[in-house]
């Protein structure tokens, strides 16, 4: 199955900025769980990244998703 994740941010009234990648869903190592695979990555712009609210766990987030684009 492909999916898409499309997490995003609107501002009442004004604008909404939104990020679409696609990713498909595959067996998991744990027979209960299934596990979502990228098919897209779409790079962030580091300069609307405000990260002085990330704390280190986020950093590591952005950082290994840089690593895959």
């Amino acid at each position: 199955m492909i999916i898409t994740n499309e997490p995003g941010f609107y501002k009442a009234g004004e604008y909404g900025i939104r990020i679409e990648n696609i990713l498909a869903v595959k067996k998991s190592i744990n027979e209960k769980f299934l596990e979502f695979e990228s098919l897209t990555l779409v790079p962030y712009c580091a300069q609307l990244i405000q990260s002085s609210l990330f704390d280190r766990r986020h950093k590591e987030i952005i950082s290994d998703y840089y690593n895959k684009v």
